[in-house]
């Protein structure tokens, strides 16, 4: 589903990485964890846009090069970029399917299209937040602001 690869590097620069991006790798891992909990403040995503942020992150999180990843990202001031499709049923429109064991009975299946989206990652250094996401789903644009306990704090 993701289509971003991430650079392979050596077990010295891995280790390197990780001693200086632990404390955003801790904080981004502590937002997907609560994306679907997230208590009082649960009206703050819709189901949509955290099935989306759990699926590109948990990508991610999960790449063997994600602490040079986010290291570069740092000392570069730049995103990771995160672009992928997101299944969509099509409104209105469904697909005709006839039933094979039963003649003149006939089905509808709701179509479904796919719709790029895009995750930005951006850490932040010296700041009361860890990190600028930005979700692009569509025409749809959201943009957060995580604080060092992965929280939610600003949305933009």
């Amino acid at each position: 589903m993701i289509s971003t690869s991430f650079p392979a590097s050596s077990p010295k620069e891995k280790l390197h990485a990780l001693q200086l991006t632990r404390f955003h790798f801790i904080t981004l891992k502590q937002f997907h964890s609560a994306l679907f909990s997230f208590g009082e403040d649960r009206n703050v995503l819709s189901n949509s846009e955290a099935e989306i942020l759990n699926a590109g992150l948990n990508a991610f999180l999960s790449s063997p090069g994600r602490e040079t990843t986010l290291l570069e990202a740092l000392r570069q001031n730049k995103a990771i970029q995160l672009k992928f499709s997101v299944p969509k049923k099509e409104e209105g429109a469904y697909d005709v399917i006839d039933d094979p064991n039963r003649p003149l009975l006939y089905q509808l299946k709701p179509l479904l299209k796919s719709t790029p989206a895009s995750i930005e990652v951006r850490p932040l250094l010296d700041r009361p937040v860890a990190f600028q996401i930005t979700l692009k789903n569509g025409n749809e644009h959201y943009s957060y602001y995580v604080d060092w306990a992965g929280k939610i704090t600003h949305l933009a």
